[in-house]
């Protein structure tokens, strides 16, 4: 006879706040969910966790109460056992020198824009779809990729990357940002009142979360796979993309309302309509 598995209660100090993670019980047999003691249950439901458990590999009652910072490390470490990579016990790579000008210069995140102040008409939203790990993926960020020889070159940093070989971190990332898109994809197709709308965005959600946690994790103290240099050649890649995008807009005749890290505000007389807007887009 199988009893269940009792986890112990434990709190632990994590970015200036402590954390309390309740007692966990686990059964044999059947699926136990504690929606009080599940981390990001009540953002994605039942149908997320399912997907977080598909992709991740993590049992369904430990993928609902854990964090999806959990889920994206099983996940590199099953890509690294793959590829005959040792999985370092604990995280022992230090942050390179730098100079104060470098710090400076590498250390600023995303790109905010101040908004222009006043009372729009027909303004446009735009954003990109994944824009952190789109970048990850396209541009082969990872630990071991950033900073060694190679015919990539970051933007404003001048780090080199080697694009030679896949890079850990874009491996995993690649089917997760496909998968994304493709459930995405499909549920804007449909309409609002269809029955697989719910479960689509929620499995399109849970992925979401995986995918934000994985830039972040480039740049998290503790992360197996992780540097802060290749968490800043991601914001750095972002910060040329939506300048980018900004000159494309203005190149086309538009009012750039307001920038915000992946996302642009925009205006043009007379257009009000989607399909008035896939020049930009496509651009």
């Amino acid at each position: 006879k199988r009893v269940p598995v009792h986890r112990k209660e434990n709190s632990y100090h994590t970015y200036g706040q402590v954390v309390y993670r309740g007692q966990q019980v686990h059964l044999y047999g059947r699926f136990h969910i504690d929606q009080r003691n599940a981390m990001m249950f009540g953002e994605y439901g039942l149908e997320g966790a399912f997907e977080q458990a598909r992709v991740t590999g993590l049992p369904v009652q430990e993928v609902a109460r854990k964090s999806p910072g959990s889920g994206v490390t099983a996940m590199q470490m099953q890509t690294a056992l793959r590829q005959g990579v040792l999985v370092p016990h604990q995280k022992q790579q230090a942050e390179g020198f730098k100079t104060a000008a470098q710090l400076i210069r590498s250390d600023r995140g995303g790109l905010v824009y101040q908004p222009t102040i006043g009372l729009h008409e027909d303004a446009i939203e735009i954003d990109f779809v994944s824009m952190y790990p789109a970048i990850m993926s396209r541009f082969n960020i990872s630990p071991e990729t950033v900073g060694k020889a190679g015919v990539g070159c970051v933007p404003e940093l001048g780090i080199a990357v080697d694009t030679s070989e896949a890079g850990l971190v874009p491996m995993t990332l690649r089917p997760l940002l496909g998968k994304r898109i493709g459930l995405k994809e499909r549920y804007l197709t449909l309409m609002p009142q269809d029955c697989r709308v719910k479960s689509l965005k929620a499995r399109s959600d849970a992925l979401k979360w995986l995918l934000v946690v994985c830039f972040g994790y480039l740049g998290y103290k503790n992360a197996r796979f992780g540097r802060i240099e290749s968490h800043e050649a991601v914001t750095a890649y972002g910060r040329e993309c939506l300048l980018r995008a900004k000159e494309a807009a203005e190149d086309l005749g538009y009012d750039v309302l307001h920038m915000y890290v992946d996302g642009l505000w925009v205006k043009k007389a007379g257009v009000n309509k989607k399909a008035q807007v896939r020049p930009l887009l496509n651009e």
